[in-house]
């Protein structure tokens, strides 16, 4: 029988496609000769047909990269898309900013730098009327808040 026909029903067998199978030389005597199924089964069995295994694409670069990532590398403008808002909730922001505005008040009024106007001063956090806490610090100084 010939290779061609060889080929496609050891294809069928093992179930990959003709490109992928490897008729070894030394056998070609014994594949020329195969006529059924399962002469070309006995050869499979014999080594002198076998599939080739798929390539498949590496992820070596990939595994690469993310580790750079983890460390922090390769997140410059240039790998940005989208706005600071897309990549950082405004609110994740907000949260961040007033829990540390109101953590600092309770330390000032804790310790007993805070005068007066607690109350005042947490509403006008509320409120978002201070930047960040440099900006609180320097409206109690201004205004005679803190010791």
């Amino acid at each position: 029988m010939s290779t061609k026909t060889v080929k496609r029903m050891s294809s069928r067998i093992l179930k990959v496609g003709e490109s992928r199978l490897y008729l070894d030389p030394g056998y070609t005597q014994d594949i020329l000769k195969a006529v059924t199924k399962d002469d070309i089964r006995a050869l499979i069995k014999k080594g002198a047909i076998k599939a080739i295994r798929k390539k498949g694409i590496s992820r070596r670069k990939g595994r690469m990269r993310a580790e750079k990532k983890r460390k922090g590398r390769a997140s410059g403008y240039g790998k940005r898309k989208g706005r600071a808002s897309a990549r950082k909730s405004k609110k994740i922001d907000w949260i961040n900013r007033i829990r540390a505005q109101r953590s600092l008040l309770k330390k000032l009024k804790d310790e007993g730098r805070l005068l007066k106007g607690y109350r005042e001063i947490y509403n006008k956090i509320k409120g978002g009327e201070f930047r960040d806490k440099s900006y609180m610090m320097s409206y109690l100084k201004e205004h005679d808040y803190t010791k």
